[in-house]
């Protein structure tokens, strides 16, 4: 249900925003537009309102494919009103003609048949599930158990190391109270650590009171600090009857003596039976008293059991243990941890675990305070599945021919505890049949997703149900990629764009909240990060565990995003989104008419375009790198440019690509064009320009001569990438100056060739930009020294964040870059180029002083720099990232490296081999430390 509720909050933003801009196609339907609106967002109350029945009712299922269906009927045709009236703005479309009023009236009578559709659902439902709705509501309550877990020490394999080094940190003395936080998916043994440290005899000896709560999804601040004030009392009633034990031991002879007498007894048996039973009567007190306390607590008032809370921990030291926590209001927290502050010599600490690092820091823990568990490793995997599956064996398994089997059973868990100690405790039932063992390592797909070790699926699934709406949608597109595939970010976030999947949101642009949501899925634990550029940690590469991504396919498989069997994708005329592989054939792509997104994950040989011919539908088209002849070539930009709802296309790297075609105009709705690596390409035809949705147009490393004049009439382009600065005396060419009415620019990356001008009325084009963020200056192909020169003139965007200059062939960078100039600048990279000198130091000018703001640099390639290497951590007080290579002249004339302060990281590069040995080297380390 959740990719429907996304579905329509998609297409009801996309009829406000129309209903909103007054849009020749919305006025042509308002009523339709508006019922339509109003029906959708009626039926999403609903749908809200049903979410406890979504995993009850089979109806429900079958009534999401219908609304389903539905919503991409709307969507087509709101496209198709949009494009229609992108024809009418050129002109093309007189508004009296035949087929203008043929257009109206057949799209009108499609929206009244939608409304009529959704409506209709929508009174089916309400009559089918409101009745059961009601009763299940009335049974429905609210179950919060808070527990200390029990420890087993069978789950130690593995964890040593992380133990012992949150250890250290929680027992530390530096602070009066500490925060430590464990991130991770769910099964990657956080809770079981946090038990380990819980029942350590050194932590129970450091600390007076120790809690440990079990947050659940859904849980309640009362309960959360009933079950303090239970352990807390419980601890109290615990210390008095130890003392009272105590001294029942260390009474002596004399004791007795003196209580005979006082009590007039006969002998000293008599004595010790009479103080035994007043012990018992003052255990019994305590108990009775511990639990009169517990139930008269007020049920509603908050401030008195805080209030409890605080004066129960007054002077004491305290270890809270807040395990699985998914959410927290952060100003009841912080009024909570206000009365764990003590004085120097009482230290506490609150230690968290969860699977959302933006919990962990909202909760106040800091980031050099996260402990990341990692997956165990191949010896650690096989010696946990060990201790399950051979049980009865002590953990030795002395068969060979098992051994294989289990070895490769394990390699599928993917280092993940949970999962292997599940499927080794269904093993360890069948462990005299190796025709079993074999038989659950074919099935394993189904088995973990379905099977007897769901349970697994089940505890991974809570991270995807506790997702936002928008976010679900977005996850379930990782279910196409292959096993261990690397996905380009990139690429993920302009398919997101494609699809609709986001929108531009207050100041931020789709592309940079596609980054965002990209790390939130991060930061959830749920996808796993590859590559990532070092200063602000924006994601290049991801990948996903296999597990997760097994539950992605079922997810995506129930909810009809992709089509799967047996964890596979299967082609059929259903289908809306594929990634093609090798493993596949182009002739099943004959019968997709419903076909919306196609990314091909490798090079495929003897594409034909007549097998694609079906796919009317497509929103999202990625051929990066594919090799077909010149021939091909042709016939698939014709098929390409028939495709009218296309929003993504991405032909980086294909060759043959000689010249786009004129009928490009055709794609009125196209918004992302990418043609990255076109090494063929040489000329676009000027009709490019029609392209008024383009977002992004990326002609990076293409041998273009120029781009086409018009480029500025792109006003929603947001990234342009490889333009071209050409001759002042070319009438075709787009010029400097017609960028400045992008005002929606906010990534600029231009290439200067031997051809390049820049005249006196464009030396303040740039400065005209006032959001863009990031520009590259690339001058490979432009040796001569005047031709560079004329960058001096030039004044620089206000708001510039990211510089990168390459291929600089002169000793001195232009007079603009420096601190005052840029004082917003945080990343500076300049590579294979020829300067000399860059200053670092602090500029004054009319009185005040300006230093730099740079966060991270990259220098590469600069065998003339000079810079005093000493200064530059003085002169960049905000660099945290240095990113340095083959400079070895200078350093080894001067044999300087940088010398950064602890909490700042500095990562020093001189080639890549020396990074593979350090790796190698730290990699060999840890291994050792963990087998001592």
């Amino acid at each position: 249900m959740a990719l429907v509720d996304a579905m329509i909050q998609t297409l009801t933003e996309e009829l406000f925003t129309a209903l909103m801009n007054q849009a020749q196609y919305a006025l042509d339907f308002k009523s339709q537009f508006e019922r339509m609106k109003t029906q959708l967002e009626l039926m999403k109350a609903f749908l809200n309102d049903t979410e406890i029945l979504k995993t009850k009712k089979e109806v429900l299922k079958l009534t999401m494919i219908q609304i389903r269906e539905l919503i991409y009927e709307a969507d087509d045709l709101l496209t198709d009103c949009r494009i229609r009236d992108e024809y009418q703005k050129d002109g093309r479309c007189s508004n009296f003609s035949a087929s203008k009023l043929l257009f109206l009236y057949r799209t009108g009578k499609k929206l009244k048949d939608i409304n009529l559709r959704i409506e209709k659902l929508e009174n089916s439902l309400r009559v089918y599930l409101t009745p059961q709705l009601f009763s299940i509501q009335e049974n429905v309550h609210q179950v919060t158990g808070f527990s200390c877990q029990d420890y087993d020490p069978a789950n130690k394999v593995g964890l040593e190391h992380d133990a012992r080094k949150i250890k250290e940190w929680i027992i530390s003395k530096a602070k009066v109270l500490h925060r430590v936080g464990m991130i991770g998916m769910g099964g990657l043994g956080k809770s079981t650590i946090a038990q380990k440290l819980f029942n350590d005899e050194d932590v129970r000896s450091f600390f007076k009171n120790m809690i440990w709560l079990s947050v659940s999804q859904d849980f309640s601040e009362e309960q959360i600090m009933k079950s303090m004030l239970k352990q807390l009392y419980e601890e109290k009633t615990n210390r008095s009857v130890e003392n009272l034990e105590q001294e029942k031991k260390s009474r002596s002879i004399e004791r007795f003596e003196h209580e005979r007498e006082r009590r007039s007894l006969e002998t000293l048996e008599q004595v010790e039976f009479v103080l035994n039973q007043e012990i018992a009567e003052k255990i019994k007190q305590l108990e009775d008293k511990k639990g009169k306390e517990i139930s008269e607590l007020p049920i509603e008032d908050k401030a008195q059991i805080m209030h409890k809370i605080h004066l129960l921990l007054e002077h004491m030291t305290c270890l809270i243990v807040m395990d699985d926590v998914w959410s927290i209001r952060i100003d009841w927290w912080n009024q909570l941890c206000s009365g764990l502050e003590k004085p120097t010599g009482k230290n506490s600490c609150i230690m968290i675990t969860t699977r959302n690092e933006e919990v962990a820091t909202n909760m106040g823990v800091e980031k050099s305070r996260i402990h990341r568990p990692s997956f165990l490793d191949d010896d650690e995997s096989w010696s946990l599945f060990c201790k399950y599956a051979f049980y009865a064996s002590k953990g030795i398994c002395d068969d060979q021919q098992f051994e294989n089997v289990g070895r490769d059973i394990v390699q599928k868990c993917g280092g993940l505890p949970l999962a292997i100690k599940t499927i080794a405790a269904l093993l360890s039932q069948k462990r005299h049949s190796l025709v079993e063992w074999k038989n659950i390592y074919r099935g394993f797909h189904e088995l973990t997703t379905r099977g007897q070790v769901s349970s697994v699926f089940a505890c991974l699934q809570l991270s995807y149900n506790a997702l936002p709406v928008h976010l679900k949608q977005l996850f379930l597109c990782f279910s196409i990629y292959p096993e261990d595939f690397e996905i380009p970010a990139e690429q993920l976030v302009l398919w997101w764009i494609g699809e609709g999947f986001i929108r531009g949101k207050d100041s931020k642009t789709a592309i940079e909240l596609g980054y965002v949501y990209l790390t939130e899925l991060v930061q959830r634990c749920l996808v796993e990060v590859v590559d990532q550029r070092g200063y602000d940690g924006k994601i290049y590469g991801c990948r996903m565990h296999d597990l997760v991504r097994d539950m992605t396919i079922v997810i995506a498989k129930d909810e009809s995003f992709c089509s799967f069997e047996e964890g596979r994708q299967k082609l059929t005329s259903e289908s809306r989104r594929l990634g093609f592989t090798s493993e596949m054939s182009t002739k099943s792509l004959k019968h997709c008419p419903k076909l919306r997104a196609l990314l091909m994950m490798s090079s495929i040989q003897g594409l034909c375009c007549d097998d694609m011919e079906s796919l009317s539908s497509l929103r999202v088209l990625d051929l990066s790198y594919f090799e077909l002849a010149t021939t091909a070539v042709q016939d698939l930009l014709k098929w390409i440019v028939s495709l009218k709802h296309l929003a993504y296309l991405n032909l980086s790297g294909v060759r043959g690509i000689g010249e786009l075609p004129s009928s490009i105009k055709k794609l009125r709705n196209l918004q992302v064009f990418v043609l990255y690596g076109c090494t063929d390409l040489f000329m676009l035809h000027p009709f490019i320009t029609h392209l008024k949705n383009m977002v992004v147009l990326d002609f990076r490393s293409c041998p273009l001569i120029y781009l086409p004049k018009g480029i500025g009439m792109l006003s929603q382009l947001q990234e342009l990438s490889g333009f071209v600065m050409g001759r002042l005396s070319n009438e075709h060419c787009c010029h400097l100056l017609e960028l400045q009415d992008l005002s929606q620019l906010r990534v600029l990356r231009m290439y200067l060739n031997a051809h390049s001008e820049i005249a006196e009325n464009e030396t303040e084009v740039l400065s005209k930009l006032k959001k863009l963020k990031v520009l590259e200056l690339n001058a490979h192909y432009c040796k001569d020294h005047n031709t560079l020169m004329m960058l001096d003139d030039l004044y620089p965007p206000p708001s510039l964040q990211e510089l990168y200059i390459g291929g600089y062939h002169c000793e001195t960078l232009p007079a603009w870059i420096n601190p005052e100039k840029l004082s917003n600048l945080q990343y500076i990279s300049i590579q294979d180029s020829d300067i000399n000198f860059f200053e670092t130091s602090p500029q004054s000018v009319n009185g005040r002083l300006f230093t730099w703001n740079v966060e991270g640099l990259c220098f590469k390639k600069l065998q003339s720099l000079k810079l005093d290497w000493k200064n530059l951590e003085e002169d960049m007080p905000l660099l945290r990232y240095a990113e340095i290579a083959e400079l070895e002249k200078q350093y080894q004339k001067d044999d300087h490296c940088f010398d950064f302060s602890p909490e700042k990281s500095l990562f020093f590069y001189r080639t890549g081999k020396k990074l593979k040995e350090i790796s190698l080297q730290i990699e060999q380390m840890e291994n050792s430390l963990r087998a001592v």
